[in-house]
């Protein structure tokens, strides 16, 4: 299931997950210092099974243009994340005042990438060296979907 959480402490330990912080952080929050914004403009979305799966934030850039985060846990890489995402993205076109969804995927996060290539997104720019990790800038790729007619 995907449903809204404003359980900020499961949001944070989703995202600190040690094998995940690394891939979704740059080097400006340390991940001891890390907490969810509770600004109530977010959407946090959880996805859960048996447990909690991972967790989406959505952010609004206008009033048609939303940007999400995706921090899925490493046990549901793979299949399983793909279906999460369809999920989310049913979610949103349902209940969100959303006609277009953008993302960032930084260049070195290929798995990120290709994930989120899947997912349905398409790149339509690329930003040169605005993410910053282990002291090394990096580009990031913009990505977007637009809501289907």
């Amino acid at each position: 299931t995907v449903e809204r959480t404003m359980d900020f402490a499961l949001v944070r330990s989703i995202v600190t997950h040690p094998l995940l912080y690394s891939l979704v952080s740059d080097d400006s929050t340390p991940v001891e210092s890390y907490q969810p914004s509770e600004d109530p403009r977010i959407i946090y979305l959880l996805a859960s099974g048996t447990g909690p799966m991972g967790v989406f934030m959505l952010v609004p850039e206008s009033g048609v243009c939303w940007e999400i985060h995706t921090c899925l846990l490493p046990s549901v890489w793979g299949p399983v994340a793909r279906r999460i995402a369809k999920l989310a993205e049913s979610w949103i076109w349902k209940n969100i005042t959303c006609e277009r969804l953008i993302t960032k995927v930084p260049e070195c996060n290929q798995q990120a990438l290709k994930f989120t290539l899947a997912s349905g997104m398409l790149i339509y720019g690329f930003n040169p060296g605005c993410f910053q990790r282990n002291g090394h800038l990096w580009g990031e790729y913009l990505l977007g979907m637009t809501r289907p007619v």
